[in-house]
């Protein structure tokens, strides 16, 4: 097993843990924290495949750069959403805002 092979094994764990997270968690905050945890790994194989391939590197690196700096601002606005929510109902349960939107 060569470094590219061991680097999407890797990423291909993170892929199914933040599937996982996302499908089965209604926590507000444990599906902001997986949808992180997808960010991250599309990021990783970004730059794996730049290097093992020998695309222009320094393109690579400001592409992942731009992934990072998109997740710190959806992860800022998710926080604020979700403490907007858990002032509102008192919960961070995703199901509550649902139930309240159908009365």
């Amino acid at each position: 097993m060569n470094d590219l092979d061991l680097i999407l094994v890797i990423t291909t764990i993170l892929l199914g843990i933040g599937i996982y997270g996302l499908s089965t968690k209604r926590d507000a905050l444990r599906m902001l924290m997986a949808i992180e945890i997808l960010i991250n790994a599309a990021a990783l194989n970004f730059i794996a495949f730049a290097h093992f391939y020998a695309i222009n590197i320094a393109v690579s690196h400001i592409f992942v750069l731009f992934i990072i700096s998109i997740a710190a601002a959806e992860a800022g606005i998710g926080i604020a959403i979700f403490l907007a929510l858990y002032r509102i109902y008192k919960g961070p349960e995703i199901d509550i805002v649902s139930k309240v939107r159908e009365e």
